[in-house]
């Protein structure tokens, strides 16, 4: 799931400013429903196209976030901080 690709800007607990489609709402709430791998994966196609016609966000940057860890841990893999494959050094 990409949050971004929502059509829910409208609801509550949206973001603020954020799109309403309700297609991409619809599509998001079918491919739950979805009964096997085959009908997830066409339901995908569609909301890939719908996201291309609304256009929720433009991805403008990237960020890192810093993060830190014991120097008793090794086995951390580069990029992004996960919590798996680690071992105490």
């Amino acid at each position: 799931m990409h949050l971004p690709v929502r059509g829910n800007g409208d609801a509550a607990n949206s973001w603020p400013g954020w799109c309403v489609s309700p297609e991409l709402e619809r599509l998001r709430a079918a491919w739950f429903d979805a009964p096997d791998l085959a009908g997830q994966q066409e339901i995908c196609r569609q909301m890939q196209v719908q996201a291309m016609q609304d256009v929720p966000y433009y991805p403008l940057s990237q960020f890192a976030e810093a993060t830190a860890h014991r120097t008793e841990i090794v086995d951390i893999p580069g990029g992004f901080s996960v919590f798996w494959n680690v071992r105490p050094g």
